[in-house]
């Protein structure tokens, strides 16, 4: 199975962070697949406005490139991150506290509901129903 690397090259200031552990792929569609993905995390984290490329290479020969302007960040990666870290969150206090606190917010959420349906009948009742002749 070959062993690929993924170089990043800053074209405007010609540096280069060179890979040096990379990993084994099948074949080069699936090199350029992980080249893309990666582009595409460092123009999440908003690095796609310099000029920098993922350089591929196999065995000390370069197999492809995927350059930033090749790639549009992801706009849902933000909102998927954030729902894998509500799914995974794991209070730093003891999970019986964390338990009576959120059945506390969901009792207020209750409360407030209730209060919230009060203040609309009293409404209702003081205006009466609407009335079309």
């Amino acid at each position: 199975m070959p062993h690929y690397f993924f170089h990043l090259l800053d074209e405007d200031n010609n540096n280069l962070v060179s890979d040096s552990v990379g990993c084994s792929l099948s074949d080069t569609d699936q090199a350029k697949k992980e080249a893309i993905g990666l582009a595409r995390d460092i123009a999440t984290h908003g690095l796609h406005g310099t000029g920098w490329q993922v350089i591929v290479t196999e065995a000390d020969a370069v197999v492809l490139t995927v350059s930033h302007s090749d790639i549009r960040p992801r706009r849902m990666k933000p909102w998927l991150d954030l729902a894998r870290r509500i799914a995974t969150y794991e209070p730093r206090f003891r999970p019986h506290i964390f338990a009576w606190l959120l059945t506390a917010l969901v009792f207020a959420a209750i409360v407030q509901a209730a209060v919230t349906t009060s203040v609309l009948r009293n409404k209702v009742q003081v205006t009466g129903p609407l009335h079309h002749e």
